[in-house]
């Protein structure tokens, strides 16, 4: 028992298309959001490949495997606040994949990401590229979804805390701690 406790069991969660996906998102928009307003044509290849990421995320999520699957990490908004009060109270359930918190998120910056990747695009046309209403909304979605994905690593921190997993280790080796039976 002592030797189950020193070598803790490391299940394979997140496959390595998940993975790429995950850290392309997050270095595509990094870039994309510091690029903005400088270096436009950098900005604009970042945006297609927030977009292209996007895509091939989303085909993923509904044909990839078990914890890739949206259908796997669908949660109601009752179970997300659930969860987020648990949370709050120093108390985080295990979850071999997302939790419901971590999967609100991957929804919201799938689709605010989505979003502007699209608007992006649109002020590339010939129709859209003076459009006010989508140069507007166009940084205004990039700075709010710098605040998600800034949530997002906060939330991350937290879970690890509380379920005493390194949560962005995992997103790097697809490999988090089974939790013991107790």
């Amino acid at each position: 028992m002592a030797h189950r406790e020193e070598h803790p069991q490391k299940l394979k969660i997140w496959d390595p298309i998940v993975r790429i996906l995950h850290w392309t998102l997050a270095i595509a928009f990094m870039t994309a959001w510091v690029s903005s307003g400088q270096w436009q044509t950098l900005h604009e290849w970042a945006g297609y490949t927030v977009g292209v990421a996007i895509v091939l995320r989303i085909i993923w999520g509904i044909i990839g495997t078990r914890h890739a699957r949206f259908i796997n990490f669908t949660y109601s908004p009752k179970e997300i606040f659930q969860h987020l009060r648990n949370m709050r109270h120093g108390h985080e359930r295990h979850y071999d994949g997302h939790n419901p918190a971590g999967s609100a998120m991957v929804f919201l910056l799938l689709g605010g990401l989505g979003l502007q990747a699209i608007l992006g695009w649109l002020l590339t046309t010939h129709t859209f590229q003076e459009n006010t209403l989508i140069e507007t909304v166009h940084p205004i979605l990039g700075n709010a979804l710098l605040i998600a994905a800034i949530l997002h690593v906060v939330g991350v921190t937290i879970s690890s805390k509380l379920t005493k997993q390194n949560l962005a280790k995992a997103m790097l080796t697809g490999k988090k701690t089974k939790k013991r039976q107790e």
